[in-house]
């Protein structure tokens, strides 16, 4: 794995990347939880050494404190992506066993509810 750079202050960050070159191709790390939302295409991360297939259609999530970073992008791809300050995030009533201790030791959830992803892919552009 290569080294890590400087750790990172986003805050409350939104992006949209529908670019045919691969973001974030460089490893970093931050203090947000980070949420993407792939729409089309692939991507996978790098993500504290493991390799993640982000699912589309899907909302996903991970704690951005582990080393992480694009390894695969495919051209054409969309992916919208949010930055939650991880105390902001702390604060939301989310079950602890289930949800945020998974995130804290470097799991990537996502939404297992196809109906709820539809929601999602109308919303998203809107929180962003």
């Amino acid at each position: 794995m290569e080294p890590t750079h400087d750790f990172q202050v986003h805050g409350i960050l939104a992006s949209h990347w529908a670019e045919e070159g691969c973001p974030l191709t460089l490893f970093h790390r931050h203090n947000e939880v980070e949420l993407n939302l792939l729409t089309k295409g692939r991507m996978v991360y790098s993500i504290n050494g493991r390799s993640v297939a982000i699912p589309v259609g899907l909302l996903s999530v991970f704690w951005g404190g582990f080393s992480h970073r694009i390894i695969e992008w495919q051209p054409g791809s969309e992916i919208w992506s949010l930055a939650i300050p991880l105390p902001i995030f702390l604060r939301w009533p989310l079950s602890k066993q289930s949800f945020v201790h998974p995130l804290m030791h470097g799991d990537v959830l996502a939404e297992a509810d196809d109906a709820q992803g539809e929601i999602d892919i109308r919303l998203i552009p809107r929180w962003v």
